[in-house]
This record gives C-alpha cells, sequence and structure tokens, in this order.
C-alpha cells in the first residue's frame, strides 16, 4: 500500500468513529487548519502506509502471553495524543485504544479503531512511548526502537511497504546503527511532533529523522532547509542535552549547563527567539540558544 501524501489542498475533515474507506487518504499542508481539527476531535481523510515487514511472534499466541501474565496490568504511564491513547504496563506491555486510521495504533489496518485497550504485538517488552498526532515511536528495553502509523514524511525513520501482504506487520524497527554505536550508547528518551521524531541518548547527543513544517511555507525540513530526513540523522548542539521536549513542529533542548536550546517552526513565537516577520518569511535559525 503506498505511503500517505500531503497536498496543498484544504482539508477536509469527518468524524474519528467514522470506518475509513478504501480510497486514497491525503494531508493538507495547513497546519492551522489541522491545528482546529485536533482540538475539535476530528480526523481527516489520509492514506494510510505500510511498515516494512519484521519478523514477530504469532499476535494470538502474544495476546495470550500478555494475559496470562496479567489480566489487568497496571498501568506505569499513559500517552494520549490527537486521536490514539496507550498505556505501558510496568511490565512493559502496550496497550492501544482509539483511532487506528493510520495504523498508528501498530494494529492491522482492518482494525479502523480500539474502544477498549488491546495489545500491540510488539517483540520487545517497551520502556517508552512517545505519540504524534499520526505515528508512534516506541522505545524497548533493549535500547531498540520500533515505529507505526503515518509515513508520508519520514516519521517513521524507516522504509514502509507497498505491498498489502504485508498488513500484519504494521510496525518496524528503526536502524541506528549509522549515526551512532549503538552498543556503546543508550537511548533514554523519545519525543514525536507531526511529521518529526527525535530521540536523545545517555551521551547527550540528539538524533532524528522526519521534517518539521509550516502553515506558509509548507516543508521546513529537519536539518537542512527543505529537506526531510528519511533515515536517522545527527542534529548537532553546542552541549550536551539532558531533556527534549517537542511541540507540534518545533523541539526545545534542555543542556547539561541549563540552557534551553530551540529549532523548528516560529511562527507564533514558539522558539522564543524569532520575530514574527522573520519567521513569516520562512527564516528556521536553524538551532539557537532561547
Amino acid at each position: 500500500m503506498p505511503s500517505s501524501a500531503r497536498t496543498k489542498a484544504g482539508r477536509s475533515s469527518i468524524k474519528p468513529k467514522q470506518v475509513p474507506s478504501n480510497k486514497p487518504k491525503k494531508r493538507s499542508l495547513d497546519d492551522s487548519d489541522h491545528q482546529d481539527d485536533v482540538q475539535n476531535g476530528d480526523r481527516h481523510p489520509q492514506k494510510r502506509t505500510k511498515s516494512e515487514p519484521e519478523t514477530v511472534e504469532n499476535t494470538n499466541d502474544y495476546t495470550a502471553k500478555i494475559k496470562a501474565r496479567a489480566k489487568t496490568p497496571s498501568a506505569s504511564s499513559v500517552v494520549n495524543v490527537s486521536f490514539p491513547a496507550f498505556s505501558l504496563s510496568k511490565g512493559g506491555q502496550v496497550l492501544a485504544v482509539g483511532d487506528n486510521g493510520m495504523t498508528q495504533l501498530g494494529l492491522k489496518s482492518a482494525i479502523s479503531q480500539r474502544q477498549n485497550p488491546q495489545p500491540v504485538p510488539l517483540p520487545e517488552l517497551v520502556v517508552q512511548i512517545a505519540c504524534g498526532p499520526l505515528h508512534t515511536v516506541c522505545l524497548t528495553e533493549k535500547n531498540q526502537i520500533y515505529t507505526f502509523g503515518c509515513n508520508d514524511e519520514h516519521a517513521l525513520g524507516r522504509p514502509d511497504s507497498d505491498d498489502d501482504e504485508d498488513d500484519a506487520d504494521q510496525f518496524g524497527l528503526v536502524d541506528m546503527s549509522g549515526v551512532m554505536d549503538v552498543n556503546q550508547e543508550k537511548i533514554i528518551q523519545v519525543v514525536a511532533g507531526d511529521s518529526h521524531t527525535l530521540v536523545l541518548s545517555d551521551a547527550g547527543k540528539v538524533y532524528g529523522w522526519g521534517t518539521f513544517r509550516s502553515s506558509s511555507t509548507g516543508v521546513y525540513g529537519l536539518v537542512q532547509k527543505g529537506v526531510m530526513a528519511k533515515t536517522p540523522v545527527e542534529i548537532k548542539l553546542p552541549e550536551k542535552v539532558v531533556k527534549l521536549a517537542s511541540g507540534y513542529d518545533f523541539v526545545l533542548f534542555l543542556s547539561e549547563a541549563g540552557h534551553v536550546y530551540s529549532c523548528g517552526n516560529g511562527e507564533t513565537g514558539q522558539l522564543a527567539r524569532l520575530n514574527r516577520y522573520a519567521a513569516e518569511d520562512g527564516l528556521r535559525g536553524g538551532i539557537g540558544k532561547t
């Protein structure tokens, strides 16, 4: 099944409970309209993406193991952003509820939504979850990152499949070996926005993929202006970073020395360092101290 696409056309919205049709879905380029849709609880038609096939346990077997291990797992954290909601139990099991129109719950595309929590058949136990409006990122106890959902602007950080036969495997593994020493460096935080995903390592380094977006200029790019990062790249900062915070189309970095850096879309003052006119002219300003 082909990847999702965005157009400059106006964004139409439908109610979350409506079952998605088989017609191609699109996401528009108008962020302001999208923000309104999110606040009103609406969702808009998009084309569903597919995850790269991975070898995982049989879903039924995995579900049975979870039920046998904990019939009513105690949640240690809950992520609720826009449409999907995830509960992460103390045992590292992921339960999903909400809209699955872009397979952002990690479930088969035939499942349009879940009103009751359902286990996500990930092959590893999860220690942290981050959600964008249409994609999800999971950090496992083995220092691996799995992503699922919409990949039209490479928010998943990996190739996706166009083959309908791969429908059973909605999630896939992100290869971090090209940018970090996976044996020496440990990922300690993951964050996600509309079309970007960033991770922080225990070495104080930041890696990311996807892109920031603007209602006036469209694709901002992540590191290079106008260029989407299809796979992980290092986002270099002048200081070691200890914490990340992601907005819809911008990110804040807290340094070891207590300084705050920002990057992304600053159209409405999110970066706290660009004036409105510079932002409207499409000035990203790169990474700067706030």
